[in-house]
């Protein structure tokens, strides 16, 4: 029974090969179709590295690769969560509602002797059957049998049925993994941080850090956490492909001007380009897919040059010559970018059509493929050294490549020693408190490189993915994906447990105290030979935290990202804090409103695990996008997550800002992650053109509740894009009540009861809107728990209120609600009570504590 009497049902699943065969890959019928009136929600990858929620009625609505499930009975009667484990042994188990799989279930399932050799010939049944499928992903690691592949609850509260069920898969796990309230909380997720990401990408420099830094401060937000994103370490492409200068080390005499105007460039080639996928994609290439937003800003950038600079373009025709060749390049790329998103993309995976691509990019062009990405992008670039680059080097000052310094690695001897320490240095003068630095979990996109000296000692050799066909099947694209062809430099787990600590040791002497450990859910597809993908995650996950907690003062200095396969989340032992969500993609109008759908849905799982990190943000508006610095500041507001920015130096919305942010640099972090409320955890919110999400919270004392408008986008499974449904959604309207907040009311009582009040059953609430739409000014309400009142929102629009319980001291009503001017300024309410004057007879006389 949960503490507050509401009973929980609770049972694992296991099974057996039917014909008692071991297969690596098992796939068994859970159900056949669901009962009327059942609904669900669903958390499943929508890529390889990312998850987006799902909703249905029926088998067929659950993509592949779903690791939660949560379904509401008809009625509301009571919640019912599913969460498929990691078995012993190394099998992970995943749901899905695709056809194949439950073709596979049934074949497996004919084996059995006494089997019905008639029973579901149809084949329209496979598309209406929920199947289990778990698998190692290493033809050498097979079973015939799985224990507690599945774990199940039921209550009459749907978060208490998840908590409970995740209770119970950790129970099953052996503890591979605790949960976020059995963890220490990391002091970066209560203040003000800032990340070098959306502001410079891979051109980040000394110069341009203190500057971010400093325009924020100067403006009254100081950041007191700061994240060193790509772009700060040693790495190379494979010797074949080395140039002269690379991505990341080469333009060592950019500062935040010379960043921001190449980004004006890029924007200027990127609108030439045809409306639709094409253009909204080239602003995420950055990190996922084709990348030609690199080489388009660097072509671009050239001719901008040449163009408003003559006599410099007078002097260098040959640059100037180059710049507008490279445009037409870039022309024929964006042309090559419309025909591949339209129609290559997400070609299903293992048609014909997909098959005939993967051998011609795996087989025929992988030299050409590996060639176009080392030159416009840094997927197949590996570290070639565990110090920082160039840019970081000699005092952290701009310089130029000096003799014996190529491609990043820092080989000019330094008269000072490595100059990294002392840029951490001069950022913590600034008044930053946290440094964490960028790594990936091998190291970098393609690992580590095979053949550099300064990271020969960790005997990395070349491997290749290869994903399960559940992956496979939400993104087919990973079959000619740059990092699927050009490979990963990958060693032992036991040489990467040595690569980790030297790493983080040098950081630790430079000043740095955490890391944020990025492209983790490539570990499942390199698995064979280690005993599969769950195994070695297993293994690395361990190594990583144990570095962690060896050369860093906290051992929870770790963020996790890139990360939603269950092979990392549930290896999550003593980190606290993850990514629940794709990137910020600050000029893909489509994604806005779908990230912070995506972010509030998927914290109902992977918030049981770790604080929720629902990423950084612009706090002014991108692309003219009216209110989308604002729009992603609620929600972070109610999110009980980490609060940063990305924004450029000099660049930023100050009045937004100011609503989170103290001018000590502390924030207002509500005490959970932030979820839908039951009335909307089970409506597509972004597409269903009637229902606001509606997400909530505690503090310390009292709750909190926000309300948006995110219709007119969403992510697309079939195309593998975000898609834009309309550019000016229809209003439409949240009905809220005080027992949204959940544990609200039960809160609320106790404090009463504890103070000796006599209005337990009889309290009300005090309830302000503290931002976002029109509502009136400081209007408060005072409500009943059963009262509920209706906002109507317009597209994009939002509102928050904060909630507090009312205190009676016989003719004294009294509370405090908020802080004015806070995004949640419910959270500046640490404690508070109410007294009856000394010696005056009344209720109870006590205090009543927050």
């Amino acid at each position: 029974a949960h503490p507050d009497g509401r009973a929980v049902a609770a049972m694992t699943l296991s099974f057996e090969s039917p014909d008692g065969t071991p297969r690596s890959r098992h796939a068994h019928a859970l159900a056949r179709s669901f009962a009327d009136g059942v609904r669900f929600v669903a958390c499943s990858r929508c890529k390889l590295w990312w998850m987006s929620p799902a909703w249905g009625a029926a088998a067929r609505d659950v993509p592949s690769e779903t690791q939660f499930m949560l379904f509401e009975l008809e009625g509301g009667r009571g919640y019912v969560a599913l969460v498929p484990t990691i078995a012993e042994g190394g099998f992970r188990s995943t749901l899905t509602g695709h056809r194949a799989d439950a073709a596979i279930a049934r074949a497996i399932e004919r084996t059995r002797e006494d089997a019905d050799e008639d029973a579901d010939d149809d084949d329209a049944a496979l598309d209406s059957t929920l199947s289990l499928v778990t698998e190692s992903n290493c033809a050498e690691c097979a079973t015939a049998s799985v224990k507690h592949a599945l774990a199940m609850t039921a209550c009459a509260c749907p978060f208490r049925a998840v908590e409970a069920a995740m209770a119970m898969a950790r129970d099953v796990m052996s503890s591979s993994f605790r949960l976020r309230r059995e963890k220490t909380t990391p002091p970066t997720t209560d203040v003000f941080g800032w990340c070098t990401w959306d502001a410079f990408y891979h051109q980040v420099t000394p110069a341009g850090i203190e500057e971010g830094v400093g325009s924020l401060r100067d403006g009254g937000t100081p950041p007191r956490f700061v994240i060193i994103d790509d772009g700060w370490q040693s790495v190379q492409p494979d010797d074949a492909f080395k140039k002269q200068t690379d991505h990341i080390s080469g333009d060592v005499d950019v500062g935040a001007a010379g960043a921001e105007s190449r980004d004006l460039a890029a924007l200027e080639a990127m609108d030439r380009m045809p409306k639709g996928d094409a253009r909204a994609h080239a602003h995420e290439l950055h990190e996922h897919s084709l990348a030609l937003r690199v080489k388009t800003r660097e072509a671009t950038a050239v001719v901008v040059d040449a163009a408003t600079h003559p006599i410099a373009a007078a002097a260098h025709p040959k640059r100037a010559a180059r710049g507008v060749l490279s445009l037409l390049g870039a022309s024929l790329a964006s042309g090559f970018e419309t025909v591949y998103w339209r129609g290559i993309h997400n070609v299903p995976y293992d048609s014909h059509a997909w098959r005939a691509l993967r051998f011609a990019a795996q087989c025929v062009f992988s030299p050409v493929i590996r060639f176009a990405f080392s030159a416009i992008s840094c997927f197949n670039h590996r570290v070639s050294g565990i110090e920082a680059n160039i840019k970081f080097q000699l005092d952290g000052g701009p310089v130029g490549l000096g003799e014996g310094v190529t491609h990043g690695s820092p080989r000019k001897k330094r008269k000072r020693g490595d100059g990294f320490g002392r840029v951490v240095e001069r950022i913590r003068r600034l008044g930053v408190e946290h440094v964490y630095c960028w790594h990936a979990l091998f190291g970098y996109w393609g690992g580590l490189h095979p053949n550099e000296p300064g990271t020969a000692r960790f005997n990395p050799k070349m491997r290749y993915p290869r994903h399960t066909p559940g992956v496979m099947t939400v993104e087919p694209s990973q079959a000619w994906d740059p990092i699927t062809v050009g490979g990963v430099g990958a060693t032992s787990p036991e040489d990467l447990e040595a690569f980790y600590r030297e790493l983080h040791a040098y950081l630790a002497s430079a000043g740095v105290d955490g890391v944020k450990v990025d492209g983790q859910a490539i570990v499942g597809g390199l698995g064979q030979g280690h005993g599969g993908g769950p195994a070695l995650a297993g293994k690395l996950h361990r190594a990583l935290e144990a570095s962690v907690r060896e050369n860093f003062p906290r051992g929870d200095s770790l963020i996790n990202c890139m990360c939603h396969s269950t092979e990392n989340i549930f290896h999550f032992e003593s980190s606290n804090l993850a990514r629940v969500s794709d990137d910020f993609y600050p000029l893909n109008h489509a994604s806005h409103t779908v990230h912070i759908a995506n972010v509030a849905y998927n914290s109902v799982f992977m918030g049981e695990v770790v604080i929720p990190d629902w990423d950084m943000f612009h706090s002014h508006d991108d692309a003219g996008r009216r209110g989308t610095g604002a729009l992603h500041a609620a929600a972070r507001a109610v999110g009980g997550c980490p609060v940063y920015v990305s924004d450029k130096p000099d660049n930023h919305d100050f009045d937004v800002l100011r609503s989170l942010v103290f001018p000590s640099g502390r924030v207002l972090r509500a005490k959970l992650p932030g979820r839908p409320t039951r009335d909307c955890l089970f409506v597509d919110v972004t597409r269903d053109e009637r229902t606001a999400l509606k997400v909530w919270n505690v503090n310390a004392r009292g709750g909190v509740l926000a309300c948006f408008n995110i219709q007119g986008a969403h992510w697309s499974r079939e195309r593998g894009v975000y898609a834009i449904d309309t550019d000016a959604p229809r209003a439409v309207t949240a009905t809220l009540r005080v027992t949204d907040v959940v544990g609200l009311r039960e809160a609320a009582r106790a404090e009463a009861t504890a103070a000796g009040r006599s209005d337990v059953e009889e309290l009300t609430y005090a309830c302000k809107a503290t931002g976002g739409a029109k509502h009136g000014g400081t209007k408060i309400s005072i409500l009943r728990e059963e009262d509920a009142f209706a906002r109507e929102l317009e597209g994009k629009a939002w509102e928050i209120y904060a909630i507090a319980p009312v205190m009676r001291r016989g003719d004294v009503e009294f509370t405090p609600i908020a802080l004015e001017g806070m995004l949640n300024g419910g959270g500046a309410v640490a404690a508070t009570s109410l007294s009856a004057p000394k010696g005056e007879e009344g209720d109870g006389g006590g205090g009543g504590g927050g």
